[in-house]
């Protein structure tokens, strides 16, 4: 069978599986053939939906089409009467209205004969105009004749395009088909495949990490045997050499660690007073600092006491304000009293005095001796009380404002004093921090220098239970080179079985190329379709370009029609105005 795949479809290049101990790589190439599949079918249905759809454009455009220029024939035609009945209109009146007018000549005015050369005038340029009309109606008949041929053209072309594309479809359809069944033979081999690869490869992973563990542990074990081999040969070579001096070598080596340890232990002791040199530094920083914070708790007392008397000032001025509220409100009532009193003086005068002018003999009535007397100092009085009382509130309102701006001084003052205390604290706990840091420091060379001490008894203890392990290993060294002999049997097992397998791969690879082959073959094929889907797509447009063109120059051929008729309404109302002249003419 011949092995294809559809268009579009690019396979990954593979990768051959490293055996590593901690597992395997599975190729996903069934996953890749079915979202390959997907992506054709998907790109497959848009390319149908997007052809579909030129179709119905092409042929609502050509309804379309084939509507505007069947009106085009009927206008034509109804202008073709037009004319004609016209021209027939404007030839019969001719005849029967020479002899009268031949008649009239010599008895009409001047202006008649006027009038008739001008009409004749008309009449001429209106030939001309008809004449040229009927150019414009063989112009536009070529024109129609060759939109008609484009259309034909039109249709023939997409006639083989439908058909092409049904071809292309079927085509497609039978590919579709035969890949399916390709892939799913090649699935069921590709899985059949792929589970015993991977079944080969898991007992081949699983042997080389036994192996690989087995290795190094029996290389781990080798190696330490040797090292205490070796120093179990020295110890004795040294034992031998002589008692003397290995006693002496463990009191020089003795002196040195002593030595070293006494070092340690005066580094430890200047640490130490370091330590203590920081810890009273930071002491006497943090005793400043509570003194500082002392003197700053004092200075905020002392401000939060101005407080409270610049609250309690501010309720003074409250209430001064409330008293200045009460006499604003007598100085109203007052001024209100005074304006209603100087209004009836004026209205007492007002009401006696035509009183008096019409009643002489009656008696005058008199005022009181008390309000005579405040009538000439109300003004004044009440002008100087309410000018006292401005004046008493405008000092009210400074001492207001100044205590206002010695509380917004305070409060900025606490705020600060605040702040300062807030940084002080934060330095304190930074100093307690580093307090605590060093003393954990100090506790951990202590621990160290502990730790040392019993390192070295666990030193002594170690050589003894290394000398009587060493000839326990003397006999696990003979059974672990029984057990690697049979491991290197069975590794060489293992490299032939690896062999065989890398004939396979290699085999899977080689079929491999060849189904890249036909893919790059199919996809080339796909290429080519596509390249001709485009062209054909090109001439379309082309073809909708021409049919916009052709819309266009019947759109001037309608404009010029209209043209026509007016020039035609403009000629008949000519005609009817001649007539009329005439008519006067053989009246008169």
């Amino acid at each position: 069978m011949d092995r294809r795949r559809p268009p579009f479809v690019r396979a990954t290049p593979r990768t051959r599986p490293e055996m590593e101990p901690g597992g395997l790589e599975e190729p996903s190439a069934p996953e890749m053939l079915v979202r390959q599949n997907q992506d054709l079918r998907r790109r497959l249905e848009d390319e149908a939906a997007n052809y579909k759809r030129r179709l119905e454009t092409y042929r609502t455009a050509q309804q379309h089409q084939a509507a505007l220029v069947s009106r085009l024939q009927a206008k034509v035609l109804q202008y073709k009467q037009r004319c004609s009945e016209l021209e027939v209109q404007v030839l019969d009146p001719s005849g029967p209205t020479s002899a009268p007018s031949t008649i009239a000549i010599p008895l009409s005015a001047p202006s008649s004969s006027l009038d008739l050369d001008t009409a004749m005038r008309r009449l001429e340029d209106e030939h001309r105009k008809c004449e040229k009309l009927s150019q414009l109606n063989s112009a536009m008949r070529e024109q129609l004749e060759e939109s008609h041929a484009t259309n034909e053209a039109l249709t023939s072309d997409l006639q083989k395009l439908t058909n092409d594309w049904e071809q292309l479809r079927e085509e497609m359809i039978m590919k579709e088909d035969e890949w399916r069944e390709e892939e799913r033979a090649f699935n069921d081999y590709y899985t059949m495949e792929h589970n015993r690869l991977l079944n080969v490869w898991r007992d081949v992973v699983s042997v080389k990490r036994g192996f690989a563990e087995m290795k190094a542990s029996t290389e781990r074990d080798m190696t330490r045997l040797q090292a205490e081999v070796s120093s179990v040969s020295c110890d004795i070579t040294s034992s031998c050499s002589g008692l003397v001096g290995s006693l002496k070598q463990s009191s020089r080596s003795g002196e040195k660690q002593q030595f070293q340890y006494e070092q340690e232990s005066l580094q430890l002791k200047a640490q130490v007073s370091a330590l203590r040199l920081e810890h009273d530094t930071a002491s006497k920083e943090s005793r400043e600092k509570d003194d500082r914070i002392q003197h700053l708790l004092a200075d905020i007392h002392n401000l939060e006491e101005r407080c409270g008397e610049a609250e309690h000032g501010v309720g003074q001025v409250v209430r001064l304000q409330e008293e200045v509220e009460l006499l604003q409100n007598a100085l109203r009532d007052i001024a209100h009293a005074v304006i209603q009193d100087a209004e009836n003086r004026d209205s007492d005068a007002t009401h006696t005095a035509p009183h008096i002018h019409l009643t002489p003999s009656g008696p005058v009535p008199q005022r009181s001796p008390k309000r005579g007397q405040r009538t000439p100092t109300s003004p004044a009085f009440a002008e100087s009380t309410i000018s006292g009382v401005q004046a008493a509130l405008h000092k009210y309102q400074l001492y207001i404002h100044d205590l206002q701006v010695k509380l917004q001084a305070n409060k900025e003052q606490l705020l600060l004093v605040r702040k300062q205390c807030e940084s002080s604290d934060e330095s304190q706990h930074t100093l307690e921090v580093r307090l605590s840091e060093l003393t954990v420091q100090l506790d951990t060379c202590r621990s160290q220098c502990a730790q040392l001490t019993s390192d070295k008894d666990s030193l002594h203890k170690s050589l003894e239970s290394a000398r009587t392990e060493k000839k326990a290993l003397d006999r696990n060294r003979l059974e672990m080179t029984a057990i690697i002999d049979a491991l290197n049997a069975d590794y060489e097992k293992l490299q032939k079985a690896n062999s065989r397998l890398q004939k396979l791969c290699d085999s899977s690879e080689d079929e491999k190329i060849f189904l890249q082959s036909e893919l790059d073959r199919v996809a080339k094929d796909a290429d080519l379709r596509e390249s001709n889907l485009r062209a054909e797509e090109e001439r379309c447009s082309r073809l909708r370009e021409e049919l916009l063109t052709l819309r266009e120059e019947m759109n001037r051929a309608y404009l010029s029609r209209d043209m026509l008729e007016q020039h035609k309404l403009e000629t008949d109302s000519l005609i009817n105005q001649l007539e009329k002249s005439k008519g006067s003419g053989f009246t008169s």
